[in-house]
């Protein structure tokens, strides 16, 4: 039993996950990974402003969107995501600490939602003083070194994280 439980964990890892009884059960986009059993999410490291992030997300999955952050786990997770890139190719380590995430004020100020504008609960991850509006920042990123969340410019270039419905 306790082999079986192990091979079920490391399965999941790699985006697909294995019942007991040896069916399969929801499955991720080649190179996406599982969160909760029910989401997939991909890091992409092309830099894009948040609006065309949420377009790219969509054209690599149909249906993916900027990634909803809605807990402290989902939120670790997805920092881990950001960090599991090789060195070189991490937006991190090119001069680019932060990755869109999506959350946002752009219909009206400080009344921040998510891509969907459904109701998510209060879980929020804001960094020091932040959110705070400089200049009109109204996309939310993640940073890179802390999980923590600012507010920016939508025009900035960032890397993204996507999120689609686990099939």
């Amino acid at each position: 039993m306790k082999v079986l439980l192990i091979t079920t964990s490391v399965l999941l890892l790699a985006g697909t996950a294995v019942s007991a009884w040896g069916g399969t059960g929801p499955k991720c986009p080649n190179g996406w990974h599982m969160y909760n059993n029910t989401q997939c999410l991909s890091l992409f490291t092309r830099q894009e402003p948040w609006e065309e992030a949420r377009r790219q997300c969509d054209f690599k999955t149909s249906g993916s969107d900027l990634v909803i952050i809605d807990s402290a786990e989902k939120n670790a997770f997805v920092n881990t995501l950001v960090h599991s890139k090789p060195p070189l190719i991490s937006c991190g380590l090119l001069g680019i600490d932060s990755y869109w995430i999506g959350l946002n004020d752009r219909r009206r100020e400080f009344w921040f939602e998510w891509n969907d504008t459904q109701e998510r609960g209060e879980y929020r991850n804001w960094g020091f003083l932040e959110p705070n509006n400089l200049l009109g920042e109204d996309c939310v990123e993640m940073e890179y070194d802390k999980g923590k969340w600012n507010d920016e410019d939508c025009d900035s270039k960032r890397c993204f994280v996507c999120e689609v419905a686990a099939t």
